[in-house]
């Protein structure tokens, strides 16, 4: 009798969580990603100085920002400011033969970022929906410049992030920016590409 009364009691516990847990709403999170326009580095045929771009990209290379590599948007590959240097300048060697000696000379080219490239800025945000209250709460994660392909006939490719920055990382520095540069604004780009 005690061992039934055992078993009813620990059916009536299990069936008791379960429907204490039905009764919540589940909450909802996602990653969601878009370009964010921050305008051509050269207005009125003048070129501007310092585009957040090119900003972003010194601080990576001096290595005074931790940038993350492109595979995944996880940030869970670090990239060192020598990689950033290899993957953003690569270097290549060029045979070229001497007219009037007739030697051939191995000459290294090294490319350069055309900043006039980088016109859009890839934003990583956390969507969370908390089904209980109605609300949702996004979050920038990282943000990513990112950069115009074109072939070598000139024909546009397509969009490639750069690297990735943690918002965190980065949230001091936009601010200081916005303040030396209020036409160049990360904050209203953002916003005008929400109500667009």
């Amino acid at each position: 009798m005690q061992r039934i009364q055992l078993i009813f009691t620990a059916l009536l516990c299990l069936l008791t969580a379960g429907a204490t847990a039905q009764t919540t709403p589940p909450s909802y999170t996602n990653r969601v990603s878009r370009l964010i326009y921050m305008g051509d580095s050269t207005v009125n045929g003048k070129r501007r100085m310092n585009t957040l771009n090119e900003k972003l990209t010194k601080l990576v290379l001096d290595g005074k920002l931790q940038a993350y590599s492109t595979f995944d948007s996880r940030f869970t590959e670090k990239k060192t400011a020598l990689q950033m240097k290899y993957k953003l300048f690569p270097s290549d060697t060029v045979e070229i033969e001497d007219p009037v000696t007739n030697q051939v000379i191995r000459k290294i080219i090294t490319s350069t970022v055309n900043y006039d490239d980088v016109r859009y800025i890839r934003v990583l945000e956390e969507w969370k929906f908390d089904a209980e209250t109605g609300t949702s709460h996004i979050q920038i994660a990282g943000i990513a410049p990112v950069k115009d392909e074109y072939g070598d006939d000139g024909v546009f490719r397509g969009r490639v992030a750069m690297y990735w920055l943690r918002y965190a990382d980065v949230q001091p520095i936009l601010e200081q920016y916005e303040k030396e540069y209020p036409d160049q604004c990360f904050s209203a780009a953002l916003w005008t590409n929400y109500f667009e």
